[in-house]
């Protein structure tokens, strides 16, 4: 129901209906997620920066914090660009997601199709409990991750006007703004990143290790992407990540020895102290240096 209505609710047929007030915010569908990263987050991380952002990379759970704030910094760049300010960077910031298996957002950046290996027929299960990741990776496009997906023309407010068109019942006016379009156009999301969980594995221990960070799985995911991405790029190019789960909240699974390496077949971190490469967080990401 919508925030604030009134709906009634009942435990059983024998116990009376209670009126009971109830908010769904539905943050997959609802654009005020992506708006909310587009003029908060990306402007923050913008500003913190000086304007020099050359990737930004992390995961989808409802796609909104990737695709608001890749399209601040692509928009950015594109108006100091056509107003020929100085710029930063000489090319547009790479936006790329992070995915974990079994989710099919890595193909739909990749080739278009969303669809994953684990959903071909006879593989997919009831349950699907494809990847140790708790939080993102999907099997289907939201309306926010759709976003990122389009082909933008970066007129100035673009994004928010394409936002204002998808969502007519909602009131984005206030972020529209009239101007001359331009033939600049690209995507948000630039390209995808698969990461295993293995390697998220290794990432989180080596989080709490080095950096004292006890983080949860889409942290680790996040941190070993722009580990990857950085060892593609120029050196002092600016890579941002998102450090957004605590690992408190994943003690039963991705925290929990027994289960990762008894149920998910996976090494844990440490067990094996002959091996010369088990903390070399490079070599555990396929990283040649």
């Amino acid at each position: 129901k919508p925030a604030g209505d009134e709906i009634l609710n009942g435990h059983n047929n024998s116990s009376p209906p209670r009126l009971i007030r109830a908010a769904f915010m539905n943050q997959f569908e609802n654009l005020a997620n992506v708006t909310s990263h587009y003029t908060s987050t990306g402007p923050e991380i913008y500003s913190q920066l000086d304007g020099k952002v050359d990737a930004f990379i992390m995961s989808a759970g409802t796609g909104g914090t990737l695709v608001g704030v890749g399209a601040y910094l692509k928009e950015r760049f594109f108006e100091n660009l056509q107003q020929k300010h100085r710029m930063l960077s000489q090319s547009p910031p790479r936006i790329i997601l992070v995915d974990p298996p079994g989710s099919s957002l890595f193909n739909k950046i990749k080739f278009g199709v969303a669809y994953a290996s684990q959903q071909s027929e006879r593989k997919l299960r009831r349950h699907r409990y494809d990847t140790l990741a708790e939080g993102i990776g999907l099997d289907r496009v939201t309306a926010n991750f759709g976003l990122g997906c389009e082909m933008i023309s970066w007129e100035k407010k673009a994004f928010a006007k394409r936002i204002n068109e998808t969502s007519s019942d909602q009131n984005y006016e206030q972020l529209s703004n009239n101007s001359a379009s331009t033939t600049l156009q690209s995507k948000i999301i630039d390209d995808a990143l698969s990461i295993s969980d293995q390697q998220a594995v290794h990432m989180a221990h080596h989080l709490l290790r080095h950096e004292g960070l006890f983080v949860g799985s889409s942290s680790a995911m996040n941190v070993a992407g722009a580990i990857i991405v950085a060892s593609q790029m120029p050196e002092r190019s600016n890579i941002v990540t998102v450090v957004c789960d605590g690992g408190q909240r994943h003690t039963s699974r991705f925290w929990n020895r027994d289960f990762v390496v008894n149920e998910w077949g996976l090494k844990w971190p440490g067990d094996n102290v002959t091996d010369p490469l088990e903390h070399d967080i490079l070599h555990q990401l396929g990283i040649k240096v």
